[in-house]
């Protein structure tokens, strides 16, 4: 187990009048991940999910007809284990007690630091896994984009909610068309709108211009940008990593994008008895799912 000693950091516990040291100066990292994730808090190891169906339409009653019985359909059953982060140091006791500058005392820092951000990775990996699949799927067994995502009560239909197209006027206006056409698994429209613009960081001008402007900022005639009337707000992550991709969400209430808490963050320091070395260390354990891919329209560009 590493140990950091006096020869970990000899300029540190051997030279005074050091002006600066140039160490985890920035700050904490802001937690962006609750801005788009749903957020609950579990109290298992593991959480079950299972997809039912609603009723179809209505039937016309003629007099003295019986009124026609509906059923819902049962669908895949899904299990989420809820994983475990953690991350710890040590520091001889010689090198805390010598060192000069508080070095080793704001190591702890540089530890919520990797606790917010094993956070942000591990959440946006579901972006980021969005029309591949390899580590998230939903209840039809398909990623969170795909343009034949199945319905459960009408067997050999099949619902759209991936572009492809580059962040512009009119790729938001193909993802605010797909929104109006939403259907359920009885392939009843549900009319959902959209309501956040996420973005890579590296498109958070085109998304403000796109989304904010008065006129269409990709005419020169003046023409009004009909985009506002949508009501679209937008969001900015480096954590997406692809940088040509764009996602519109429904508000938080009607998407299934989740992220679970069963431990928060819970940080321990102990002294080694034999060493009298300090030890300090982090867990946390939470999960990141959907099961339902309705109220999210993606592109991962042309």
């Amino acid at each position: 187990m590493a140990i950091m000693t006096r020869g970990a950091f000899p300029v540190i516990t051997t030279r005074a009048g050091l002006k600066k040291v140039y160490f985890n100066e920035y700050g904490q990292l802001r937690e962006m991940f609750a801005a788009v994730f749903n957020l609950s808090n579990s109290d298992r190891g593991f959480e079950d999910f299972v997809k039912v169906s609603g009723l179809g339409r209505m039937s016309v009653v003629d007099e003295n007809s019986s009124i026609p019985y509906d059923n819902a359909v049962e669908g895949t059953r899904t299990t989420v284990a809820h994983t475990m982060y953690g991350l710890g140091f040590q520091i001889s006791r010689i090198n805390f007690d010598d060192e000069q500058y508080g070095i080793m005392k704001r190591m702890t820092e540089a530890l919520a630091r990797s606790v917010r951000f094993e956070q942000e990775v591990q959440a946006w990996a579901l972006f980021n896994d969005a029309d591949a699949g390899a580590t998230f799927t939903g209840f039809d067994g398909l990623p969170l984009i795909d343009d034949s995502h199945t319905l459960l009560k009408e067997v050999g239909t099949t619902w759209d909610n991936r572009l492809t197209a580059d962040l512009s006027v009119s790729a938001l206006q193909a993802a605010v068309d797909l929104f109006a056409v939403s259907v359920d698994d009885s392939n009843m429209n549900i009319a959902l709108e959209p309501s956040l613009l996420v973005v890579p960081s590296q498109n958070r001008w085109l998304a403000a211009e796109l989304t904010e402007s008065k006129f269409d900022p990709e005419s020169a005639d003046n023409r009004i940008n009909a985009l506002t009337d949508v009501g679209l707000s937008w969001f900015a992550t480096p954590f997406i990593t692809d940088v040509d991709s764009v996602f519109n969400l429904a508000d938080k209430s009607n998407h299934d994008l989740m992220f679970i808490w069963r431990l928060q963050p819970e940080t321990d320091d102990a002294i080694d008895f034999d060493t009298k070395a300090m030890k300090f260390s982090a867990i946390q354990r939470f999960s990141v799912h959907f099961n339902d891919p309705r109220g999210v329209v993606g592109s991962l560009g042309t």
